[in-house]
């Protein structure tokens, strides 16, 4: 039998910035682009920190395998958890981001639940579960990754500005 249900992935890294810069990071729309090299722009509506109800949209550079898109943010606790909701291409997708100080560290869970909408989108993640299960969780691990690294760049800068 077909599994239909929503594809289902976590994944979880490691950082020593703090979680404030973490948070900091995902909070600084703007500022994607220096990390995720495949965005020519991102910005938040209204402008500010992140809230529920905030619109994030990012736009691609032509040419690169990335599409415009545009996240709903469903939750936002700072220093926490931030949920963001999004749809594309005949897919919509949950992702939440759940920050831990963990020996010394900053750990980053994340995860997504990608549905598809339409019926050829649901027997395709059906049969292919496990590669589209794959790319699911490839997709966190570079945005996750990338969200560190601006988070690693912004705690370096405020530790040099320091007196």
């Amino acid at each position: 039998m077909l599994d239909l249900a929503p594809i289902r992935a976590t994944i979880t890294l490691t950082t020593n910035a703090r979680r404030a810069a973490v948070w900091q990071a995902l909070e600084h729309v703007a500022r994607w682009p220096q990390v995720l090299t495949d965005l020519s722009e991102a910005t938040i509506a209204p402008e500010g920190p992140l809230a529920s109800g905030a619109v994030i949209t990012t736009r691609a550079l032509p040419g690169h395998n990335v599409i415009d898109m545009t996240y709903q943010v469903l939750a936002a606790e700072p220093l926490h958890r931030l949920v963001l909701a999004s749809s594309a291409r005949g897919f919509r997708a949950q992702t939440e981001y759940v920050l831990e100080d963990i020996g010394g560290e900053t750990e980053v869970s994340l995860t997504a639940e990608v549905s598809a909408e339409r019926l050829l989108g649901r027997l395709s993640a059906a049969l292919w579960r496990d590669q589209h299960a794959r790319h699911v969780a490839a997709s966190l691990r570079r945005r996750g990754q990338a969200m560190l690294t601006l988070a690693e760049t912004l705690a370096t800068s405020v530790s040099i500005t320091r007196p």
